[in-house]
């Protein structure tokens, strides 16, 4: 009896707490519900604002100069002065080879020099020689030239007139010739005339003592006999006379052979001589082409001391390459040298980081419609979570990240995805960060916020600079 009355007793109770108890949890449930509203209200709105007015990545690293330190020459390392993550400044020494090689590279080279040096000095001591004598010998073999052909000339002169004396000699004999064949007809004529007239005087001295001719006729007889001997004396003479003047003619002719014999025996030797002068200014006049010949040794001589001196330029320069300095300041990275080790031309010793850093972030090309170079930028740095430094957009590579590399797509064959791409985009710090007091890397990884809601060139009303604490 007693379950029975306590059970509706006790129902309408409980279904009073229980409607309390839901009417309570909706209350709970619309308060949560309207703090959620308003939390999104309060933070929300600003971080939507915020993301209207900036683009950020999280596909974004510091970059920065890599610069490779390797030998221009070969050779075994000699000392190693830097070690691992060392600071060096520009100008300082990293590494030397081992100079024995080159420095007697460089002695060989000062030699040759030296021997190309004198070698100049004595083609132009032979130079000047060879002008000074040319003009000389070309005017004295000129003059002696026209002394010989004057010579010749003479010579020639002298033959002439010694041809001229032996005509006027031959005909002299001919002429004495003639007169001898006459003086001897007319002592022919004479001896006749002697005969005749002696025969006559015989017979009319036979006919005067027959008294048939008077004493007259013999005395003319013996007249005309005296006179037929006169007559043959005078023509012996002058038989003798003819002959001597033919001895005479032949002396002078023979005479007159001699000297033109002796005229042609020096007009040859005049001939002679001037054809050795004519070799002697031939060979003279050769002196300008010596002179040139001449020039062009000592031109030779300064191109090999040129050649001498520019292989002693690269023998000290090789000489100065076995010290390697550090082309620029930064940090000792990826030291691989050792002493007692051989390199060869280009093969790498270590890597210098400068300090000079940047960041390339990779937008996605639908977030580069308001970006422009000059904005100014929030960058996040993953090693320093509490530090925001400041930057600006310096410029937008020409083309999307995939174009340039290694493999880059090619769209035109099989099946085709459309992908957004990615397109770096630089950022510099602005001002430079303390890198005394930050430690910032190629390869680390960060986090830029564009202000693209600030006209380019303008400040961020965000952060302080290269190093404020994060807000």
């Amino acid at each position: 009896m007693s379950d029975t009355t306590a059970g509706p007793a006790s129902a309408p109770g409980n279904d009073e707490g229980a409607r309390n108890k839901k009417l309570r949890n909706r209350w709970i449930l619309a308060g949560v519900v309207v703090f959620v509203i308003a939390a999104g209200a309060v933070f929300g709105l600003p971080y939507y604002e915020y993301r209207l007015t900036h683009a950020g990545t999280n596909d974004a690293f510091i970059a920065g100069h890599q610069v490779y330190i390797s030998s221009r020459v070969k050779g075994y390392v000699d000392k190693v002065h830097v070690s691992s993550n060392q600071v060096v400044k520009k100008g300082d020494l990293l590494v030397e080879l081992d100079p024995k090689d080159f420095e007697t590279a460089v002695a060989l080279a000062k030699a040759t020099l030296q021997a190309a040096e004198a070698g100049k000095k004595s083609a132009e001591i032979a130079f000047e020689l060879a002008q000074a004598t040319t003009d000389a010998a070309l005017k004295e073999a000129e003059a002696a030239v026209a002394v010989a052909r004057a010579g010749l000339a003479v010579s020639q002169a002298q033959v002439n007139e010694s041809k001229s004396s032996l005509e006027q000699a031959k005909a002299q004999v001919i002429a004495a010739r003639s007169f001898q064949e006459k003086a001897r007809a007319q002592e022919a004529a004479a001896q006749a005339s002697v005969v005749y007239n002696e025969k006559n005087l015989e017979r009319i001295r036979q006919l005067v003592k027959t008294r048939t001719e008077s004493e007259n006729q013999l005395d003319q007889a013996v007249l005309a006999a005296k006179t037929a001997e006169a007559e043959l004396t005078a023509a012996r003479e002058g038989v003798k006379a003819a002959n001597q003047d033919l001895q005479a003619a032949l002396l002078t002719a023979a005479a007159a052979q001699d000297r033109v014999t002796q005229a042609e025996s020096q007009s040859a030797a005049s001939a002679s001589v001037v054809d050795e002068a004519l070799a002697r200014l031939a060979s003279a006049r050769t002196g300008p082409k010596q002179v040139a010949a001449a020039g062009a040794r000592v031109e030779a001589a300064a191109a090999q001391i040129a050649e001498a001196r520019a292989s002693l330029d690269q023998a000290e320069l090789d000489l100065s390459y076995t010290r390697i300095r550090a082309p620029s300041a930064g940090k000792v990275t990826n030291k691989n040298v050792n002493g007692g080790q051989y390199f060869d031309v280009g093969q790498p010793m270590m890597l210098i980081v400068p300090f000079d850093v940047w960041v390339v972030a990779n937008y996605k090309e639908t977030d580069l419609e308001s970006i422009r170079p000059g904005q100014p930028v929030k960058i996040s740095v993953d090693a320093y979570p509490d530090i925001v430094f400041e930057g600006r957009v310096h410029s937008i590579q020409a083309g999307a990240g995939a174009a340039f590399s290694l493999l880059p797509p090619q769209n035109a064959t099989g099946n085709y995805v459309k992908v957004v791409q990615r397109v770096p985009v630089k950022i510099v710090f602005d001002p430079p960060p303390d890198l005394d007091k930050y430690f910032l890397g190629p390869g680390m990884s960060v986090v830029p916020e564009i202000d693209i809601g600030v006209a380019p060139g303008r400040k961020s009303s965000a952060g302080s600079g290269g190093g404020a604490p994060r807000k």
